[in-house]
Parts: C-alpha cells; sequence; structure tokens
C-alpha cells in the first residue's frame, strides 16, 4: 500500500522528473518561434506588392493626364482601382505590413512596389515610343488610303508593342486574373 508520507515532496521521482521534461520541452517548442530569425516575404506578398506599384502608378499617370476620361477609360480606371485595393487587401489580412517579427518580408514588399512603379514607367515609356513611331506609319498610310480602315492595324500594333519591353508582360500579368486565395 502506498502512503503519501513513504515520499517526500522534495525527492525526484520519474513521474515527477517526466512531466517536467513535458513542461519544458512544450515550452521550448511554443518560444522557438519567437527565438527563430525572421523570415522575407512570400513570393504572393511581393507579387501582390508589386502589383500594388505597377497599379497606383497606372491610375495616378492616367489620372494626371486625362482631364475628363471617356467612359471607356474611366471603367478601365475603376477596375485598376479595385485590383490595387484588392492587392493592398492582401497585404494588410497577411499582416506583412505591420508583423514586427518579419522586418525582412516589410523591406522586401516596399521594394516590390518600388518596383512595380518602376516596372510600370519603363513600359509606358517603352509602349508609348512604339506606339507613337508605328502611329506615324499608320497615319501615312491612312492618308494615302482615305477608304481604309486601319483600327485593326493600330490594335494589333498596340499589343505587338506591349511585349517589345521585357517588363511589359511583367507589367501586364497585374491586369489579368491572378491566384491570390480572395
Amino acid at each position: 500500500m502506498w502512503h503519501a508520507s513513504t515520499y517526500s515532496m522534495n525527492e525526484v521521482t520519474p513521474m515527477r522528473f517526466s512531466g517536467f521534461f513535458v513542461f519544458l520541452t512544450g515550452s521550448l517548442l511554443s518560444n522557438s518561434s519567437l527565438a527563430q530569425p525572421s523570415s522575407g516575404p512570400t513570393d504572393r506578398e511581393l507579387y501582390a506588392a508589386y502589383c500594388t506599384g505597377v497599379l497606383s502608378d497606372e491610375i495616378d499617370s492616367t489620372s494626371r493626364i486625362t482631364k475628363n476620361p471617356t467612359p471607356k477609360l474611366e471603367a478601365i480606371l475603376n477596375d485598376a482601382r479595385k485590383r490595387a485595393a484588392r492587392f493592398a487587401a492582401y497585404l494588410v489580412a497577411t499582416g506583412v505590413l505591420n508583423d514586427p517579427r518579419r522586418p525582412d518580408a516589410v523591406a522586401g514588399v516596399m521594394l516590390a512596389q518600388k518596383q512595380g512603379v518602376v516596372a510600370a514607367r519603363q513600359c509606358d515609356k517603352a509602349f508609348d515610343g512604339c506606339l507613337e513611331e508605328t502611329a506615324t506609319k499608320l497615319s501615312e498610310l491612312q492618308a494615302q488610303n482615305p477608304d481604309k480602315d486601319y483600327t485593326q492595324q493600330l490594335e494589333t500594333v498596340s499589343r505587338a508593342c506591349m511585349s517589345k519591353d521585357p517588363t511589359c508582360p511583367q507589367t501586364r500579368r497585374c491586369k489579368e486574373l491572378d491566384d491570390l486565395p480572395f
């Protein structure tokens, strides 16, 4: 028969030692995430930040240039605003912008956003130069053949101009379907 007086409360028994070991292991595992170095941004976070930069530059530059947008341009701007808000909401929802344990992630996201702005401006510059050159040629053709409609050729050339600069396909993906979870 076992009596409480048989064992002293100060004695370390195998049962007490194993309980202490479980407690210690649990404590170490739960606190190990605090001791780990900060993790960088995920691919989706970088993508969302990059696209936020691309779209915000598109919205700003288009709004600056066009005082009275056509209904079609206004629809394009509204779509860009919705997409930019969606990407920004994703960054807020992931907590990457204010997670004190992930300073590398915050820096990476900010850099990706700046790269998006730079890429959008580079693409716009290349596109405008290409389109201006091509539109001049099409205008000359239109003057020679006033009865012919060159709208289709202008649209084809416009798509070709978007592919000339390597940053344009990268920025274009921000305006297409994405795989963000919401």
